[in-house]
């Protein structure tokens, strides 16, 4: 019965209007997020980020010194070189654990006939990467969203920040990197996108209550540094 399902949402499309109200609501939760973890996380205004893929813990800091803590999940990549985007579920280092909200998202994709949700290789921007990371965030909930160039300035990353807290004074970053492979990248950059698409991107967020209808399905570990 689920396959039959899949397969006749895989054979349409969510009508455009549907898309963009969809679309608008998750950008206008994620502003909300993103503010109030500016507001009382300062995000952004650290110098470095790392993750570890074993714990998946995501660490904010200053001088080796923890600030920031967070839960995360990878949402997905834009190449800089062909400007593509690639979900988290077709990058290795990516797959399982850390990107199951990007698989939910998939799922929804394939429900609801959103081809975007659910294909990788499609011509993308930053704006497009922002797009998908709000509607996976409402998708499978988070808290916020971080976006993180990489070491060689070829692609951005897109992942989904939950249970964000302060990290215990005084702890080091690497007391919360427990993984032996490690490997570097740029200081990242959170700063949502705001784009011209006025059409798809909500100004402001009005405190509706979101349905309850959106899916949450339920590798060697590897540790992420950012400088």
């Amino acid at each position: 019965m689920l396959a039959v399902t899949i397969a006749l949402a895989a054979g349409c499309a969510m009508p455009e209007a549907e898309y963009v109200s969809l679309l608008t609501r998750a950008d206008s939760l994620m502003t909300v997020h993103q503010d109030s973890l500016r507001a009382v996380f300062d995000l952004g205004g650290y110098a470095h980020f790392d993750y570890d893929e074993g714990t998946g813990i995501f660490v904010l800091s200053d001088s080796g010194v923890a600030k920031v803590l967070a839960d995360v999940q990878f949402v997905g990549e834009v190449s800089r070189l062909d400007s593509t985007w690639t979900w988290a579920w077709e990058v290795p280092v990516f797959s399982g654990r850390l990107s199951t909200s990007a698989t939910s998202a998939r799922w929804y994709g394939w429900r609801h006939g959103i081809r975007r949700l659910r294909s990788s290789g499609w011509h993308a921007d930053a704006t497009d990467g922002w797009e998908m990371t709000s509607l996976t965030g409402l998708i499978a909930g988070a808290e916020g969203a971080y976006r993180a160039p990489s070491s060689d300035s070829t692609k951005y990353t897109f992942m989904l920040l939950r249970n964000v807290r302060w990290a215990p004074p005084g702890r080091t970053v690497d007391s919360f990197l427990t993984s032996e492979h490690a490997s570097a990248s740029l200081r990242p950059n959170q700063r949502m996108h705001q784009s011209g698409r006025g059409r798809r991107l909500a100004s402001c967020w009005h405190g509706q209550s979101l349905p309850g209808r959106f899916p949450e399905l339920a590798a060697a570990p590897q540790v992420m540094r950012g400088r």
